[in-house]
């Protein structure tokens, strides 16, 4: 599954190209897609269909996601299990720009390294849904962790 491809792509490498813009929307075409506010220091780039962001630090970053999948949210989650990550559990449901979101959680390890990763994934229209895994390391700083928080506080929906 592309999301899999995508934390797996994230976890190994946090290798990106500058971000052109502090506001990034996924997809860049028009259609359905979300729009994410990035400090002016984190990289962005495209692998695929996803969108992989890192901060300056390479301790925390996401991979998101925007297709039409049927959203059925837990079978999804139980097919994301790249190699060294631990099964998605399912936790609260949270908000992401006014609407419902599933949310799951999950412990991803190699290399010497612990990330932990939660998926947020929530329904758009025309049949779309978007996916945003939040993926902190543990070597993060509490600033890199806040700053990642307020990202995704900022995520917007674009219909």
């Amino acid at each position: 599954m592309r999301i899999v491809f995508a934390l797996f792509l994230f976890a190994c490498a946090l290798i990106a190209s500058p971000a052109e813009a502090r506001t990034v929307r996924h997809p860049g075409a028009a259609g359905p897609g979300v729009t994410i506010e990035l400090p002016d220091t984190w990289t962005s780039f495209v692998s695929g269909v996803n969108l992989i962001i890192g901060d300056d630090t390479h301790t925390v970053g996401f991979s998101i996601y925007v297709g039409q999948v049927e959203p059925d949210f837990d079978a999804i989650a139980a097919a994301v299990r790249p190699p060294g990550m631990t099964p998605l559990v399912r936790g609260e449901d949270m908000t992401i720009d006014g609407r419902t979101a599933a949310a799951f959680d999950a412990v991803m390890t190699g290399n010497g390294n612990s990330l932990t990763v939660k998926t947020i994934m929530f329904e758009l229209s025309d049949g779309h849904i978007g996916s945003i895994s939040q993926l902190i390391g543990r070597d993060a700083s509490p600033e890199a962790i806040a700053a990642s928080q307020a990202a995704l506080q900022s995520v917007r929906i674009v219909e």
